[in-house]
């Protein structure tokens, strides 16, 4: 998945509020598996993000899906939303072809 949104508000904390009110009364709470941590954040159909880009010579993801987000690349660019084009995009797209993605490994 490819993210090119500039802002949205993460719901990983409305997610632990779920699970706590799921496990509200149970005498013994497990800890939820990945999949069913995902299943309660927003958006929990879409795919992890592959590619984040940040706009506006932003370096910070701000608090953008940070779940999700764990294993993107990330790409920042000086240039603002609006005026980010259709060839900055195949900018992102080709800089992230050239990356080798790890997920965490060496």
């Amino acid at each position: 998945m490819i993210d090119l949104h500039f802002f949205a508000p993460l719901r990983g904390h409305r997610a632990a509020l779920k699970f706590a009110e799921l496990s509200r009364g149970k005498r013994s709470i497990k800890a939820p598996t990945e999949k069913q941590f995902g299943a309660l954040l927003w958006q929990p159909k879409l795919p992890d993000i592959d590619l984040l880009v940040r706009t506006a010579g932003e370096l910070r993801l701000s608090n953008f899906m940070l779940y999700q987000a764990a294993y993107a690349e990330l790409y920042f660019t000086d240039k603002a939303w609006p005026d980010f084009s259709e060839d900055d995009v195949d900018a992102a797209i080709a800089e992230f072809g050239r990356r080798k993605r790890k997920f965490g490994g060496l």
